[in-house]
């Protein structure tokens, strides 16, 4: 039960930091943002000539700023992945716990799978450009130390020979980053159907209505390419970010799992399942007893009425009237039941 409580923890810590991280990067990359575009301005006088009166450079600081914005973003996409890893892992306990946890494991799989392609895509273009750079710069030496008179032909030669490079660097860069993006797409969505299998699994309406916005946001974020849908995606991911994390807190297994054992004792057991559970104690040192009340009655048809008293149910196997061949085709009742029970029997032959 422990490991239930650290499994839906786990996923609450996830979320908890994704909804975190897109506030510090938001408020810090404004505030800095702000004191960049004053710096611009002020780099310059209004009328034109660069600004030089004061005795410190607007152009360290506007060099500091930038650093700050780049070790802002590195943070984040540091926090986002630990996020994911919290989300990853929290999926992963339900769903060794045997609950309904496994598509929202999945989900971060993807998802993990997704950034390496990210990763792998900016090499690329990083690569093919460095061997760009490279091959420019060996044919413009070249050029300058073998046919200085071609110079010019050999330079427009040198930026086609890198441009080509670079050009295939780029495509290849963008290929992998599409489809390190749509896998991207997929894993967040099955993320997102995780949550709201959580809450079902827990019957818990904040969870799931928090991953219903998610999807949603998801969804409309795949339409990015349209500005204010992609605000509007990033609201939505937010307020269902939130009522996650707020369903999340609600989840007790407890509650799920109590209700099977002490409660239903409390309420039935007295009337139901103590008083027959009496005479059985009683009873179990007693043993059965069968016995004839009256006499039978057997016809000429070869039909037989006979009545038994029991003081248990029993079942008869076999019928036969001693010293005779007559033997039973048909009994009924062949169970018979606590108390007086009228038998009606059926003989081959008389």
């Amino acid at each position: 039960m422990q490991s239930e409580f650290e499994g839906i923890a786990k996923l609450r810590r996830g979320v908890l930091i994704l909804i975190i991280v897109p506030i510090i990067a938001v408020t810090t990359m404004v505030s800095v943002g702000v004191t960049i575009l004053s710096q611009i301005t002020s780099i310059f006088s209004f009328t034109g000539t660069p600004y030089a009166s004061s005795s410190t450079s607007p152009f360290s600081s506007l060099q500091t700023d930038m650093g700050i914005l780049a070790a802002i973003f590195l943070i984040s996409v540091i926090l986002m992945i630990l996020g994911y890893l919290y989300i990853r892992r929290g999926f992963k306990t339900l769903a060794d716990l045997g609950r309904n946890a496994k598509t929202g494991y999945t989900g971060t799989t993807l998802f993990f799978i997704s950034l390496i392609l990210l990763v792998i895509g900016v090499i690329i273009v990083i690569v093919f450009f460095a061997i760009g750079i490279a091959t420019f710069s060996s044919s413009i030496f070249s050029a300058y130390n073998t046919s200085v008179g071609n110079v010019p032909s050999s330079i427009n030669n040198a930026i086609g020979n890198a441009s080509n490079d670079i050009a295939w660097g780029i495509i290849g860069g963008a290929i992998v980053t599409l489809i390190a993006w749509i896998i991207q797409i997929v894993g967040n969505i099955l993320i997102g159907i995780g949550f709201f299998e959580v809450g079902s699994e827990y019957n818990e309406s904040t969870t799931k209505l928090g991953s219903i916005f998610l999807l949603v946001g998801i969804v409309l974020d795949f339409l990015i390419l349209i500005p204010e849908l992609s605000l509007i995606a990033a609201a939505i991911l937010f307020v269902g970010l939130i009522l996650i994390y707020v369903g999340l807190g609600k989840i007790n297994p407890m509650r799920i799992i109590a209700p099977q054992t002490p409660l239903f004792q409390q309420t039935y057991q007295p009337p139901t399942i103590q008083q027959p559970t009496i005479p059985q104690t009683f009873q179990t040192p007693t043993l059965p007893q069968i016995y004839q009340v009256g006499q039978g009655v057997i016809r000429g048809d070869g039909s037989a009425f006979i009545t038994l008293y029991t003081t248990t149910q029993a079942m008869i196997t076999s019928v036969r009237v001693d010293g005779t061949t007559l033997n039973a085709v048909m009994v009924n009742p062949v169970i018979l039941q606590p108390g007086q029970n009228t038998i009606t029997i059926k003989f081959n032959t008389v």
